[in-house]
């Protein structure tokens, strides 16, 4: 079945209201709680804490572009996959200086609080 969707594959990205079309491999991790289990003498329990959304992607980059359109922080980002889902990651950043690579790639990952997904 060639035309199958998939969960999680990153169809598009706009980053504060400019629309990207990434290169294929992109991934995102929306967040949110993370338990992990603690065993004690009287059994086991679970600790929580708030993992944040990751976006790892690569996109377009050519003439006339800046490596400062893509790095930052207070950044609205939507994502949308290809089966339909979308995530937008409020008040985003930038975790590093991106890479650019051969081929006009800008590899470059964002994080945010957990993402929120659009029903």
């Amino acid at each position: 079945m060639a035309d199958k969707k998939l969960f999680g594959r990153v169809l598009s990205v706009v980053i504060q209201g400019r629309s990207y079309d990434p290169f294929p491999g992109g991934t995102i991790n929306p967040g949110g709680v993370s338990r992990e289990t603690v065993v004690t003498n009287n059994g086991a329990r679970f600790v929580e804490k708030i993992m944040q959304a990751k976006l790892d992607i690569e996109l377009p980059f050519g003439a006339g572009d800046s490596k400062n359109d893509y790095v930052g922080a207070g950044l609205s980002i939507q994502v949308n996959c290809d089966s339909g889902q979308t995530f937008i990651m409020a008040d985003a950043w930038s975790t590093d200086v991106p890479d650019i690579a051969e081929g006009g790639k800008l590899k470059v990952v964002y994080e945010s609080a957990p993402a929120q997904e659009m029903l």
